[in-house]
């Protein structure tokens, strides 16, 4: 019953979303408006950046191509939690859920679950618009990709559970969202590899899931290595993801504590 509840949330975000049509149709057009751009521009730099990304592609497109369609999925980790959650309490929705017998984990995923599964949906989308236009993918290694993402979406969720804990404590999520993606973004290797940056920062873009990650899913991805070759940076990935995931869970469950004694989740 509790399983079907999250499904149930999560059906009426979707419908909420499809009763927009207009904006739900300009979601879809605007992806071909970002890839096609992104398509000239990368061919027009690949001499260029080949030498620079070599270790983890070949068609600096689809170096790109995966690190923006990544990109998205991370954003909706980031964000998704945070926004549920001070969107319920500042209609009551949330605090009203609180009382039902559902466990806390499945309201947040039925709360979350559009949003995670529109982001896959763009990512898919762009990936596949990649491969129309020339990427070449090793499709052998999707497992390891897919092992990867997965990975690397439960390290961002984690912090996206942090922030999510300061909105019911003090109802605001510092920028922490907003933060984490602007230094993921320009730190790791979205657009170029984390090797170019200045000595100084390499150690700090290494303690970012999204640079470990996305460079196991391209050498998986695009130069076709072996799981045991991608071995490295995937139990670093790991660890990541464990640890932001049990601070995220923890933080969240302090968070509720806290609020209930403080009297802001006077319903709960």
């Amino acid at each position: 019953m509790s399983t079907r509840a999250a499904l149930a949330l999560t059906q009426a975000s979707w419908r909420t979303a499809r009763s927009y049509r207009f904006s739900f149709v300009l979601s879809f057009v605007s992806l071909a408006v970002t890839i096609v751009p992104v398509y000239f521009v990368a061919n027009a730099l690949q001499q260029f950046m080949a030498p620079v990304i070599s270790n983890e592609g070949r068609d600096y497109f689809g170096f790109v191509l995966i690190g923006t369609a990544i990109l998205a999925l991370v954003s909706a980790a980031l964000s998704s939690f945070a926004s549920a959650v001070s969107g319920g309490l500042s209609s009551g929705f949330f605090e009203a859920l609180l009382v039902t017998p559902t466990p806390l984990g499945l309201l947040l995923a039925g709360q979350t679950g559009y949003s995670f599964a529109w982001a896959a949906a763009r990512a898919v989308l762009l990936v596949g618009a990649g491969v129309l236009l020339g990427v070449d993918l090793h499709w052998l290694r999707l497992p390891e990709a897919l092992l990867v993402t997965t990975l690397l979406v439960a390290a961002y969720a984690g912090v996206g559970l942090m922030a999510a804990a300061l909105v019911v404590s003090f109802r605001t999520n510092a920028a922490i969202p907003q933060g984490v993606l602007l230094i993921s973004t320009l730190l790791g290797g979205v657009y170029f590899p984390a090797s170019v940056l200045p000595p100084v920062m390499v150690p700090m873009a290494e303690w970012l899931p999204l640079t470990p990650g996305l460079r196991a899913l391209r050498q998986a991805l695009l130069l076709g290595y072996p799981l045991s070759t991608i071995a490295g940076d995937l139990l670093q990935l790991f660890w990541l993801a464990l640890g932001c995931a049990i601070v995220g869970t923890i933080s969240l469950r302090l968070a509720f504590r806290y609020a209930r004694r403080a009297g802001s989740l006077g319903q709960y």
